[in-house]
This record gives structure tokens, sequence and C-alpha cells, in this order.
């Protein structure tokens, strides 16, 4: 409103990470009314109410907002096209219901391409903006109320419960009944149970894997100051990716935000993955802020959802983010397997680049993961790996 925009519009999705049912989004508009407004005092990120506090609030978001809009993507669409822009389309079509229509979006992580209006997107913005977390419970409340509907239609799955997220109780379902005709069949823990189906003999099965690349970015390859052999490293990277990508590995993009003036800043050019590796419709991209690509992030959600508990980990930069990273995995107890050749940096004044990978080699391989060159890594037989 500061920008002379009257109808800003807050957006936020539920059920993206979930294994079974749409993925829902709504669009909130808030009156510039401090009396209705504050009628809405307890309203907050929906993760943080309980079901009752959001059905009231529900309620009373619907008496007192300008307008509100309700979108969602099946889970056809999430097969087909992949979760983020099913997501995107979910908001779109969120915002296509306001009436009035808004002037400016306000959204929770993802920018809309296809909605030609003024967007700002703010990390965690369910948490610092009153019309983001509005539309947050909106979203929740109607996907639950869906999942609870559909428990009549797919008895067995106890969707009422779990709303299709990858509980133990959604676990066992599955391993009892097989995926339903509403789950996401390219989600991983669905995707193994079909692809287990159809398996002959006892071939193991690589559904708890996924290959990990960390902020291969185009700002490591400026020409002023490039990545120590970093065409090699794309190159590597490129075929450990087609490898994954071949044999139904999950890919997880990890995508660092510095702060203002910093080469990895949103706005800079520097900040895209780089065109060489670059991710799929249906790959995962996280974004952070810290070396640690778990703090503040949602990786392990995702990766519990997922059902990953081995992570093949690339990228930049050995001694910070690649091995923040890897600590921080070996401490939430997933297996780490560390591409001996895939992850590098740049010379110090002390120490060459080659001297920093192979120390950080040494010493993660030592306690904190398995060291395992590219062409060691077997995509079609991976299991679990023994520490």
């Amino acid at each position: 409103m500061r920008q002379g925009h009257a109808l800003v519009a807050g957006i936020d999705e539920a059920g993206r990470g979930a294994w079974a049912g749409p993925v829902a989004a709504a669009a909130v508009i808030l009156p510039n009314n401090a009396i209705r407004v504050s009628a809405l005092r307890g309203v907050r990120d929906s993760k943080l109410l309980t079901p009752l506090q959001r059905a009231t609030l529900f309620d009373g978001i619907h008496q007192a907002a300008l307008a509100v809009g309700i979108g969602m993507a099946s889970h056809a669409e999430i097969d087909d096209i992949g979760i983020v822009p099913a997501t995107r389309l979910a908001m779109r079509r969120a915002v296509e219901r306001l009436s009035p229509a808004p002037d400016a979006l306000l959204i929770d992580a993802l920018k809309l391409p296809d909605v030609p209006l003024p967007q700002r997107v703010l990390f965690h913005a369910d948490t610092l903006c009153l019309s983001v977390a509005a539309a947050s419970i909106v979203a929740k409340v109607t996907r639950d109320r869906l999942m609870i509907e559909l428990e009549a239609q797919y008895p067995g799955y106890s969707f009422a419960r779990h709303k299709g997220y990858g509980t133990r109780l959604h676990q066992q379902a599955l391993a009892q009944l097989g995926p339903s005709a509403i789950h996401r069949m390219t989600f991983g823990p669905v995707r193994v149970l079909r692809l287990k189906a159809h398996c002959k003999g006892n071939k193991p099965m690589p559904g708890d894997a996924a290959l990990l690349m960390i902020d291969v970015q185009l700002g490591m390859f400026a020409e002023s100051d490039p990545v120590y052999n970093g065409e090699a490293l794309l190159t590597t990277i490129g075929d450990l990716i087609a490898r994954a990508r071949a044999a139904s590995i999950p890919i997880i993009y990890v995508q660092h935000s510095g702060g203002e003036n910093h080469l990895l800043h949103p706005s800079a050019p520097g900040w895209p993955i780089h065109p060489a590796i670059a991710p799929a419709e249906r790959d995962l991209v996280i974004h952070k802020r810290h070396p640690d690509s778990f703090q503040e992030t949602n990786l392990q959600h995702e990766l519990e959802q997922w059902g990953i508990k081995h992570l093949i980990v690339a990228g930049i930069q050995t001694e910070y983010c690649v091995d923040t990273t890897c600590r921080r995995a070996y401490s939430l107890g997933y297996d780490v397997t560390l591409v001996q050749d895939a992850h590098s940096t740049w010379d110090t004044e002390n120490l060459k680049a080659t001297q920093i990978i192979a120390h950080h080699n040494q010493v993660l391989g030592g306690w904190f993961v398995a060291l395992k060159a590219a062409r060691e890594i077997g995509f079609d037989r991976l299991q679990a790996v023994e520490q």
C-alpha cells in the first residue's frame, strides 16, 4: 500500500508436500480498516493453529475480507506438470477468483510469472503478513475439508486423519492397499510402491535416495573469479543428474539467496541455477539463506514426505555449504554419500582449492559421509548406505 496499491492479495498454499489429493491455494484481500482487521487478531501461520482455531478463523476471514479466492490443482495435474508448476497453477486460479480483482500480490515463496501484476515474494510470508497468514488458513481448511470428504470415497486410507500427508498410518495403508486413484503417482513413496509392484526378483529399489545439488548457480562461474575446475564440475554434475533422472531418483536443488549486493541476491544475474544443469519442472528447488541447507528451509519436511533416507550430495562451496549440509544431514539421521569429485571451491591466501577439497573429503569421509567418485554412483541399485 505504501507503493499506492489499495487491493493487495496475500497468497499461500496447502498440501504441497502431501502424497495424495490436490494442492490448494487461497488469495485474500484484507481491508485497510483497523476495526475490521482487529477481528482477525488470532490469525497467524496455519501450521501454528489447532483445527478448531483454524475453523473459527476461517469464518472470520471470510467475514472481514474484501475478497477471498480459492484455487486447486488436482493430483493428475501435479503428476503431469510437477508440484511447483501445479502450485503456481492453483495460486493463479485463486487470484482469478478474487472479486474485486487485486492490483498487487504478496506471495509466500513462489513468484507467479503468468500473472501480470506487481508481486512481492517473501520467504515465510505467512509469519510476516496478515493477508498471507489468512490465505494459509483458508487454503488449509478448504483442503482439509475436501480430504475428509474423500475419506468416504476411498475407505481404508484414513484421509480424514492425515489429509494425504506421509504419516506412519498413511504408509501402512499404502503398503496394504496400494495407491488409490487420487494418489500422486510421481511422488517418491507412491512411485516406489508402483515400481515394486512391477519389480521381479529381489533387485534393490532406489526409493529412499535423492540427489542433492547445492548452490550450482551462475554467480559461482563468473569469468572474473570462477569456481575451481568449473567446467569439469558442470560436466560431472550433469552426468549425475542425467543418470538420476533415468533411474527415477528424485533430484533436489538448493539455491542460495544472499543479502543486498551479494552476487547470489535473488535480483542479481548470478542467482539462477546454472542452465547447464537446470532443474526440470518436476524437480524440487529449496531456497536457503544460510550455509546449512536445512536451516530455516523446508528441506527436511520434503525429505520426510518423500520417504528419503539417503542423500547423494554435490555442489558448491566445499568448506561452507557442502560441509555444513553434510554434517547436518548426518546429525539428523540421514545416510549421506558425498560425491568426492563433484564439489568445489576457490583458492584462498593459504590453500589451493585442490587442498581444501582433499581435506574436506578426508575429514567428512572419516565420520559423516560415505565417499564415492561420480562414476561409482549406481543410481539403479541404490540402497541406504551402511555407515
